[in-house]
């Protein structure tokens, strides 16, 4: 037995494209960037993830650029010869779950928030134990 998944977070690279086979079935297509390692070592991956049927036309107003995602599915290499002759592959998932996580609200500047001066000119008569 083996077991194909892979899941992994990151953001929508542009807009989820839609296209159809000759019998009508959407396929929707997003590359989703997943960033690993940091400072100088952070590597960012690209992957393209394809939804399928009405599971894709129904997502792809909400898969847009920039939205941060998480993806469950299975993974597969895909190969292809390009138009001048060379061979081709990227690292592609067909999505079985994916989660949109809430984009980061901008963080607002505030004036800071001044305290109250403390005072010490309690008496011991003050405190009620």
């Amino acid at each position: 037995m083996s077991i194909n998944s892979i899941v992994f977070t990151g953001n929508c690279g542009a807009d989820m494209e839609i296209r159809h086979t000759p019998k009508g079935v959407a396929i929707g297509t997003v590359n989703v960037a997943a960033k690993s390692g940091w400072g100088e070592n952070q590597k960012t991956t690209w992957v393209r993830c394809k939804l399928f049927k009405e599971r894709a036309e129904k997502l792809a107003p909400m898969l847009t650029k920039g939205t941060p995602v998480t993806v469950m599915g299975e993974f597969q290499l895909e190969e292809w010869t390009a138009k001048d002759g060379t061979q081709k592959s990227a690292l592609a998932c067909n999505i079985n779950s994916i989660q949109m996580q809430r984009k980061e609200p901008a963080v607002q500047q505030t004036a800071p928030v001044q305290q109250p001066a403390k005072t010490d000119n309690f008496l011991d008569d003050d405190i009620p134990f």
